[in-house]
């Protein structure tokens, strides 16, 4: 919680004129608090009882810390439609701790070196900056529990049917399989992540 009000306060004291929707009436603002605090708080509660990776209190709080950023950034960018940095070095602080506790075979890590450099370096064209930080982000902890590449391209699939779905119903795709409008992607990233990775621990 001190992390997510420390975060909006540098937002709002830096960013207002580029992302209004955090400020104005302050309702967007209280949404986004109010949001991203419930999700976190869910997560820290949640995943360490149906997840048998993390046996400890400390994987358990950095799970959440996790959880509640990729979330938080999906609520950054329904608003605003951007995602500010400092959620993807929290996220990434805390993934390096749990790495360090629960090390990844070198096929893991060759395999996470590949995605990283499809997602920052060609696919970065295709989405936003924002999007490939969060597939990266995801990927780092899919491969904890033991995915490999096949896993990180799974997600991504995921993501892109479930975008589609939730377009197409909305109307939003036109007769050549376009969005009509753009709409903020790392929703549905985060949402795939949550389905991609519970299927995983399913099928093991």
């Amino acid at each position: 919680m001190i992390i997510l009000f420390s975060g909006f306060a540098l937002a709002k004291k830096w960013d207002l004129q580029e992302a209004p929707e955090l400020s104005g009436n302050g309702r967007g603002y209280l949404l986004l608090i109010s949001a991203a605090a419930s999700v976190c708080s869910t997560c820290v509660l949640s995943v360490g009882s149906v997840m048998e990776k993390f046996d400890n209190i400390t994987d358990i709080i950095l799970m959440g810390i996790l959880s509640g950023c990729i979330l938080f950034a999906s609520v950054m960018d329904m608003l605003s439609n951007k995602v500010y940095d400092f959620i993807w070095w929290l996220a990434a602080a805390s993934e390096l701790i749990i790495y360090i506790w629960h090390p990844v075979s070198v096929w893991g890590l060759v395999c996470l070196t590949l995605f990283f450099v499809i997602q920052e370096i060609f696919l970065v064209k295709l989405y936003g900056r924002a999007d490939c930080h969060a597939f990266c982000i995801c990927a780092v902890m899919e491969s904890i529990f033991g995915m490999d590449i096949t896993g990180f391209l799974m997600h991504m699939i995921f993501s892109f049917f479930l975008l589609s779905a939730a377009q197409y119903f909305a109307g939003n795709i036109d007769k050549k399989g376009n969005l009509k409008t753009p709409v903020p992607f790392v929703p549905y990233i985060t949402m795939a992540f949550w389905i991609n990775l519970l299927v995983f621990l399913h099928g093991k």
